[in-house]
């Protein structure tokens, strides 16, 4: 390892949620975890730390002493709890949460606004990310772009972060839509006038998916050289004679370019 390195510390695989495109969450009741080893790790660890999950809030207690080490850079949550206890964690350590389009129901999308609007009154703030999943890039876009300016009330969400679905059953097809998605999207963004930073647009100068630095610590103590997603390490063909692979190092685990070069061409030739 070293100082760059990023280590998702996965407290436990259960979650609270169900959402489709996880490849991370796990039905148990509860998992074995492993709190010497798992502390230590933490403890002596030299790069980044993500709390990661699963929901990492779901077991208070080793929830807790995971922070208490002094090493946690930042916690992934979905929001669903929120009280004073997590409040004051998270006005020491950056915290980032997901959107998507079928990750709540009503009343769990009710409960996540709710904790973003507190959020927001404790002059907090969230990472959001969205994953850009089949349905959403065949969502009306009107409708979706309703809804980002819906988000602008809230000073929490400051920026949103699109990502790439991991699916090895979707084709090439579905990652060109999602470019012309993309273009669509930076373009609008500016007509409806939404004040969150799109991270999207800075990403596209430089792909750069730095999976040999991401380390996964699972819940009984198990460390691994890759990242949470419970996937195998795939090879895009396409890479290999690309002529963007100075702005380009794909993620491991794709098997198609995802690299949103329409949206790349449109924002280099303004």
């Amino acid at each position: 390892m070293n100082e760059n390195s990023h280590l998702y510390a996965l407290l436990t695989q259960n979650c609270n949620l169900q959402c489709p495109h996880c490849m991370i969450y796990n039905n148990t009741k509860e998992d074995f975890f492993n709190e010497e080893i798992f502390l230590d790790v933490l403890r002596n660890w030299k790069g980044v730390i993500t709390l990661f999950g699963g929901e990492p809030t779901l077991y208070r207690d080793r929830f807790m002493k995971a922070v208490n080490t002094g090493n946690i850079d930042s916690i992934s949550t979905n929001l669903m709890n929120l009280d004073d206890d997590l409040i004051s964690v998270f006005r020491e350590i950056p915290i980032a949460s997901s959107w998507n389009l079928h990750r709540f129901t009503e009343t769990q999308y009710n409960t996540w606004i709710k904790n973003i609007e507190r959020m927001s009154q404790e002059n907090l703030t969230v990472y959001l990310l969205i994953t850009m999943t089949k349905d959403l890039i065949e969502y009306p876009m009107e409708k979706f772009m309703s809804l980002l300016k819906s988000w602008c009330k809230f000073s929490a969400i400051q920026q949103i972060k699109f990502e790439q679905v991991v699916d090895l059953s979707l084709k090439q097809e579905h990652y060109d839509a999602v470019d012309e998605w993309l273009c669509k999207l930076v373009y609008l963004w500016e007509k409806y006038e939404i004040s969150i930073e799109n991270t999207m647009p800075d990403e596209v100068l430089g792909w750069y998916k730095y999976c040999t630095d991401e380390y996964t610590l699972y819940p009984d103590g198990r460390l691994l050289r890759r990242c949470p997603e419970n996937i195998a390490i795939q090879i895009c063909d396409t890479c290999i004679d690309c002529d963007l692979q100075d702005i380009c190092t794909p993620c491991r685990l794709q098997k198609c370019c995802t690299f949103p070069k329409k949206l790349y061409q449109m924002l280099t030739s303004e």
